[in-house]
């Protein structure tokens, strides 16, 4: 508070005193005497018990009452955290602006959304510089274009596009498309269904694409790289399993990359490789050296998060995996002993744990999987699952059947219990579960042939089922031992 003007702290001040914002905090007291001391602040001198006998004189001080001086502590600055999202609306009419319109959009009043538009576009064009004329056109399109999109007003929609075609595209597809890809379950989630490509399909015909792109590749203005980049890697999306759009999208994000500051670098990874796991996941098609190559360029120019100085366990578990499916068990060790410091601390030991389990894992070394995969704490949901997951992997592989039965049936309770997961994910672990007690009931009864029979079907079937392929193979030793 010993930064703030005098108009800050008067403002501040409004808000102690506002029953909107102060609900039931008898806080204006303890502001005053803060105020008085403020700038002579001590804290040896200014301790709990200075406040209470300033609040409440000649009353006993004592353990309730050092409570209650810190509860209003507590309670002043949570109000201030309220100023700070207060000012700075207040003093960025487009952010807040673009915050109405979102609340308006999530409310689904967007008929009023457009009403209020044109005084959005008035207070857009008197705010922004100058220089930052083409980011002013993108705000303003992005409130119009998505209140006609989730009304379904195409016409307006297509009016709007023909107005400003190389403006509205670009907008379209640096934010658009972003939009698509991390909803999509940030780009590591199955069995998804991109829906929005076919309203994009029904919007932008080929011949408009053309247009568009000749006229992004040729136009001066800031941001038109990346656009073309974000296009390129929309065309692939709209094909996926194409591999000639798909190098052409990886080409066009190689020889700008280095353009870019960190934070567009690695979302620019991040799609090009959501582009190989949609494709292998939706597709079939195996674009291994494809990844190799994206996951090579992430760690030489260390673009591992959009921070340098950290990595998200999402991108830590992925790269992991992948140089482990590639049988490059010496480069996953030295990847998770380099990037394991940039994992957030609260969960760095159990993430380390896990990934080097997976790595003895794949290696058949299962008493040393075991034995990292202990240390995994069971409070962090991501990846206590995969944790019990590996546990039966790792008993079921050691013939210790008792075991791997008793860590699946953790195992489906755990993830039934918890209500905030997919269904689909859910299932796919679920179905792991019943798989992997079919397969123990069919080694201990090979020549039941209803076993085999119901596995086949569970792998066959389409159904979300994990590690399919690992249950896929013991299936068939179990057959071809029988």
């Amino acid at each position: 508070m010993r930064t703030f003007s005098s108009s800050e702290l008067a403002e501040l001040e409004k808000f102690i005193r506002s029953p909107l914002f102060n609900k039931g905090r008898n806080l204006q007291h303890y502001y005053n005497e803060v105020l008085k001391i403020l700038n002579d602040y001590d804290s040896t001198r200014h301790n709990q018990l200075y406040f209470y006998e300033k609040i409440f004189p000649g009353k006993v001080f004592n353990s309730r009452a050092r409570a209650y001086i810190n509860k209003l502590n507590s309670e002043l600055l949570k109000l201030t955290d309220e100023y700070f999202i207060y000012s700075y609306y207040s003093s960025n009419p487009v952010k807040s602006r673009m915050a109405l319109h979102e609340s308006l959009r999530e409310k689904s009043l967007n008929k009023y959304s457009l009403k209020k538009i044109k005084q959005s576009k008035k207070i857009a064009s008197e705010q922004f510089d100058p220089e930052d004329f083409f980011h002013k056109l993108l705000v303003m399109n992005s409130i119009e274009s998505g209140a006609y999109l989730m009304l379904n007003r195409l016409k307006e929609y297509r009016i709007l596009f023909e107005k400003r075609p190389l403006l509205f595209m670009a907008d379209f597809i640096i934010q658009f498309w972003q939009a698509i890809i991390h909803e999509a379950g940030l780009l590591y989630q199955f069995n998804f269904k991109i829906k929005s490509i076919d309203i994009l399909k029904k919007i932008i015909t080929p011949d408009i694409e053309k247009k568009i792109i000749e006229e992004l590749k040729s136009a001066e203005i800031p941001g038109y790289d990346e656009a073309v980049i974000i296009y390129n890697i929309s065309l692939a999306y709209r094909e996926l399993g194409n591999e000639k759009l798909f190098i052409q999208a990886k080409n066009s994000v190689f020889k700008k990359l280095d353009n870019f500051d960190h934070k567009s670098k690695f979302n620019i990874l991040l799609y090009l490789e959501g582009l190989i796991i949609f494709s292998e996941n939706i597709k079939g098609v195996i674009w291994n050296d494809h990844r190799d190559e994206i996951i090579k360029t992430m760690l030489k120019k260390k673009i591992v998060s959009h921070s340098e100085n950290q990595i998200y366990f999402i991108t830590f578990e992925n790269i992991t995996k992948f140089l482990i499916s590639r049988g490059k068990y010496t480069e996953a060790e030295n990847f998770v002993k380099e990037y394991s410091p940039l994992l957030p601390s609260n969960i760095r030991k159990s993430c380390e744990s896990l990934t080097m389990a997976w790595i003895h894992f794949a290696k058949k070394e299962f008493g040393k999987a075991l034995e990292y995969n202990s240390r995994v704490s069971d409070d962090l949901f991501n990846q206590s699952k995969d944790s019990k997951l590996i546990e039966i992997l790792c008993h079921y592989e050691m013939k210790d059947f008792d075991q791997a039965l008793n860590s699946s049936g953790k195992l489906s309770k755990y993830i039934s219990e918890n209500k905030t997961m997919n269904p689909e994910t859910v299932q796919g672990y679920l179905n792991f579960s019943s798989a992997v007690r079919m397969l123990i009931n069919l080694y201990y009864n090979r020549s039941d042939k209803g076993y085999s029979e119901k596995l086949q079907y569970l792998i066959d079937s389409g159904e979300v089922l994990y590690r399919k392929e690992w249950i896929k193979a013991k299936l068939e030793e179990l057959r071809a031992f029988s």
